[in-house]
């Protein structure tokens, strides 16, 4: 019994360690397929584990029939947990980072007037503020019109969450983060 508790231990601690890895690296570049690359390594590990320990002809016999079904739930559990907060954490950091945007607004193009700043515009300066992207053609594709319309939004050093509720309320908008992108919908 001392034996199958130490495997599922050591298959939950290297499914843990991969999940974390990648959660990290989640949190740090925000590309889901990440998550993805998460399942993909700690599978190998468990799979190699699981080879490694079937090789030794004392154990080859147990390891077939117990590790398999007793380990690998908990352990994927463990995984899509670990990589799950990794992923969520990121975003919330993010969405809490201070930003600004004041008069006189950055330039969509050339000619453009600095008083005034599209939605999109204000919702791309925002989120470069927060070193996250912006979806134009999805934004486009969901909200429409609304995304070009003049606004003259006054935002200084409140959290990148409470400023994108602040331009976006009023204009039946909402978002959502995908793959490190912010993406307007319609409310």
């Amino acid at each position: 019994m001392k034996e199958r508790i130490t495997i599922t231990s050591s298959v939950a601690g290297l499914w843990a360690l991969f999940a974390s890895y990648f959660g990290l690296h989640t949190a740090l570049v925000h590309h889901y397929h990440a998550v993805i690359m998460a399942l993909f390594y700690a599978g190998f590990a468990l799979a190699f584990l699981a080879a490694v320990l079937a090789a030794k002809s004392w154990l080859g016999h147990w390891l077939s029939r117990r590790i398999v079904s007793m380990s690998v739930i908990p352990c994927f559990a463990v995984l899509v947990a670990v990589t799950a907060a990794g992923c969520s954490r990121a975003t919330d950091h993010k969405l809490a980072t201070k930003v600004t945007l004041t008069q006189p607004y950055p330039l969509s193009y050339a000619g453009d007037e600095s008083n005034r700043i599209t939605v999109q515009y204000a919702v791309k300066e925002l989120a470069k503020q927060a070193k996250l992207g912006y979806d134009f053609d999805a934004s486009q594709a969901n909200a429409g019109e609304v995304c070009r319309k003049y606004i003259t939004p006054e935002i200084e050093g409140i959290p990148l969450r409470e400023a994108l509720d602040q331009i976006l309320k009023p204009e039946a908008l909402t978002y959502d983060i995908r793959s490190g992108k912010i993406v307007l919908k319609k409310n």
